[in-house]
């Protein structure tokens, strides 16, 4: 974990405060990582690969997408017309699973 020293207003100290205690977490320190970690995809989308195919979950009007992409044969990442949309921000296992269901089940070949 890398320590750094961030100023905040008191308000923000007291949201960070009580986000701390409705999420049960030890340490203001906690709140803000779990804050930037769940807001992270929102903020900064990146690519990620299982087997192989790439994803990458953005936040679209308060809906979670996954939008699927695979190199094509010029090396490029070409979008794939599957999409899947989640109320909440699924868990990276979640997405695996419907990987594997959407591309690599039988019903899919």
């Amino acid at each position: 974990m890398k320590r750094i020293t961030v100023n905040i207003s008191n308000e923000a100290y007291s949201t960070l405060n009580e986000y701390k205690a409705i999420n049960d977490l030890e340490t203001v320190d906690d709140a803000l990582d779990q804050i930037i970690l769940t807001h992270t995809e929102h903020i900064l989308p990146k690519k990620r690969i299982y087997k192989d195919i790439y994803y990458e979950i953005v936040k679209e009007d308060n809906i979670w997408t996954v939008k699927y992409y695979k190199l094509n044969s010029s090396e490029n990442l070409e979008q794939l017309p599957t999409v899947h949309r989640h109320i909440n921000r699924p868990p990276e296992e979640e997405i695996k699973q419907d990987i594997d269901r959407s591309f690599y089940s039988k019903e899919s070949s």
